[in-house]
């Protein structure tokens, strides 16, 4: 017998060369006569494994029910869009979705869901990929305009299923399903992002230059304990303020600080109610054996302290020579004209939180937001409900890579986008000691929803809080509607 996502994903598989025939044509599909018997087999089927009837109806066998296509390929497609419409009934952002019937899913449909709660995805199928939810996992009001149903994908003739196919180059997807009777994130609270930059001055971070077989490099510092202490203080006061997801900036931090802030607030406990925060990236405490450097890792924690998991940066940073004079860093020594590398470790897993309340969240480290691979072929796919990005960059401003890559990919993935971003380049660059006397030319962070309006805002620091942090409410339709336009760099 054959498991439903496994069969999903082999006949995906297969189909996957006949794409542009099953939209020439068409290809009967759900339109067959024959489908809606398939669906009712699928819908009642009280075992785990598909029903053996599909399997004849896909060896051409005899079936009980009389049958309109006859082409093994096209009864492929015409089980796909059965299972891909029956997947409507566990899909997470349909609870309880059981259309014109008043009972509970079957055996089948059950087990499709709970390996799904359990481990991220339906299947996991050697040499093909992982058969997940499509889109979005939270319920919310989808656009008029529907721009990933334009095109010749195959996994446009889908609603409920698709296949995030294994990626290459040594690199992974893992996925990670905190059980959401305990991690979750209610939905007045998701509403509410706390932003802040935590280096908020000149000297908060430490730029320290080298060379290496002739080839430059950057390795960026914060300033501790100065910034642990700010760290817990921005977060906690944040979670004060109603704040559901909190974002902190790119190497701000280390993996013991973010150690010591999941320990502060396990010592607070539930008080300030259900949230995750993203404890900003910073070194980790693993170096990696080849070149003995640390990664750059973020570290993801609820609200109560307990660290959901890590994730490491994918792609380093050049900054290049120009940009090192606007924030008066001091290139190393003989390296003057040549672009530095970030001096890290490079990650090879991307991975993917399933949260209840919030859905599917991403993390892109700066740089991972920028590059199509992994991080914006696995955003098309999967459809994050949340990408969040740490930077470190200077202001975030209309024009700026940021605004436009965020743009980019969250009107196509129709995903909120969130950048939180430092301010202690964007000081440098202002000529000036403290944030507060950069304001307003510093901005701490973006953000754009891309399912309702395609609207951004840029967040700006308030300049009058220690540290300072700022709440934003999700009201999308108020904020401007987004362009991009080519600005100085």
């Amino acid at each position: 017998m054959t498991l439903p996502g496994v069969l999903f994903a082999e006949l995906w598989q297969l189909l996957i060369p006949h794409t542009g025939d099953i939209l020439g044509q068409p290809w009967a599909g759900r339109n067959a006569g024959e489908f809606s018997e398939i669906l009712r087999l699928f819908t009642t089927e009280p075992s785990i494994d598909i029903p053996h009837e599909i399997e004849e109806y896909l060896a051409l066998g005899p079936v009980s029910f009389t049958c309109s296509v006859f082409d093994v390929k096209e009864r492929g497609f015409v089980v796909m869009c059965a299972l891909d419409e029956a997947a409507m009934m566990i899909h997470p952002a349909f609870p309880n979705r059981l259309p014109g019937i008043a009972r509970r899913p079957t055996g089948m449909l059950v087990a499709m869901r709970n390996k799904r709660t359990s481990e991220g995805f339906y299947a996991d199928v050697p040499g093909v990929g992982l058969v997940i939810p499509k889109g979005h996992l939270m319920s919310r009001v989808r656009p008029n305009d529907r721009e990933d149903a334009s095109g010749t994908d195959l996994s446009n003739q889908f609603e409920h299923l698709i296949v995030l196919e294994h990626l290459r180059q040594g690199r992974s997807v893992r996925f990670v399903v905190p059980n959401p009777t305990k991690i979750f994130v209610t939905p007045d609270r998701a509403d509410y992002v706390g932003l802040a930059p935590i280096a908020e001055d000149r000297n908060d971070l430490r730029f320290i230059t080298s060379e290496r077989g002739g080839r430059p490099y950057l390795d960026t510092q914060p300033s501790i304990p100065d910034l642990a202490n700010r760290i817990q203080s921005a977060v906690t006061a944040l979670l004060d303020d109603g704040a559901g997801v909190i974002v902190l900036p790119e190497l701000v931090s280390t993996s013991s600080v973010a150690n010591e802030l999941a320990a502060v607030l396990k010592a607070r406990g539930s008080a300030s109610g259900p949230a995750i925060v993203l404890a900003g990236t910073g070194a980790s405490d693993v170096l990696e054996i080849a070149g003995a450097r640390p990664h750059n890792e973020a570290v993801l924690m609820t609200s109560g302290g307990r660290i959901l998991g890590k994730q490491r940066k994918l792609h380093l940073f050049n900054m290049d020579n120009a940009r090192m004079r606007d924030c008066d860093i001091t290139p190393a020594v003989g390296c003057s004209m040549s672009n530095h590398l970030e001096d890290a470790a490079v990650g090879t897993e991307l991975v993917v939180y399933d949260i209840h309340g919030l859905g599917r969240v991403m993390i892109l480290i700066c740089e991972d937001l920028q590059q199509q691979t992994p991080g914006g072929d696995v955003a098309l796919i999967a459809r994050p409900d949340w990408i969040l990005t740490p930077v470190l960059d200077i202001s975030q401003t209309e024009g700026r890579w940021t605004h436009q890559r965020a743009i980019e990919i969250g009107r196509k993935t129709l995903s909120r986008v969130v950048v939180s971003c430092s301010g202690t380049l964007g000081v440098r660059k202002a000529r000036v000691d403290r944030l507060a006397d950069a304001l307003p030319l510093v901005n701490i962070g973006i953000c754009f929803d891309g399912l309702v309006g395609n609207r951004a805002k840029l967040v700006v620091g308030t300049g009058a809080i220690t540290p300072d942090r700022v709440v934003v409410a999700w009201e999308s339709e108020t904020w401007d509607k987004h362009r991009i336009k080519l600005v100085p760099v």
